[in-house]
């Protein structure tokens, strides 16, 4: 089964227009998450831009706004730069986080000035069957007090049971 990805584009220029040679960015997932069935892992995908400084074409990432666990890519810019002293100095620059939501495709300049959503909060808890059991017969109980009209219904025969009670008192 394939995973939900969406489309990633952008370019990633010197100040002065001109493409950066030699960049790679790596996105690297924050921790474990799910898609139906899948499990995956917090791996380091890394891409090479091309001569343009943009991202390859179809370059894709998965959707992990669809996860279970809120979980966020970490992307960093990696490129070697020459020092007469030390010869070529490897560097890298942390761009931000990123978390790719539902549509097709994502420009990644725009979703790096987007914040990401904290991952929402979750517990386990061990249960036997007959508990579970028991819970859910508790549950099927309550379904009439969620029922429409249900607390108007309430209060009306407590108004009636009222006005019967002072009916009977004043006798």
């Amino acid at each position: 089964m394939s995973l939900t990805s969406s489309l990633i584009t952008g370019r990633i220029p010197l100040p002065t227009g001109e493409a950066f040679a030699g960049v790679r960015l790596t996105f690297t997932l924050s921790a474990c998450d799910r898609e139906g069935e899948d499990i995956l892992l917090p791996a380091t995908l890394s891409v090479s831009l091309d001569e343009t400084g943009a991202l390859p074409e179809g370059f894709r990432l998965w959707r992990n706004s669809e996860g279970l666990h809120g979980t966020h890519y970490t992307v960093t810019a990696h490129w070697e730069e020459q020092d007469r002293a030390r010869g070529s100095v490897p560097r890298e620059v942390s761009l931000g986080r990123i978390q790719i939501g539902a549509a097709p495709q994502h420009m990644l300049g725009d979703i790096l000035g987007n914040s990401v959503p904290a991952a929402p909060a979750s517990f386990w808890v061990k249960a036997s069957q007959a508990e579970v059991a028991t819970i859910l017969g508790a549950a099927e109980g309550l379904a009439g007090f969620t029922a429409p009209g249900y607390l108007t219904e309430v209060a009306e025969a407590r108004d009636l049971a009222q006005s019967r009670a002072a009916q009977a008192a004043g006798r």
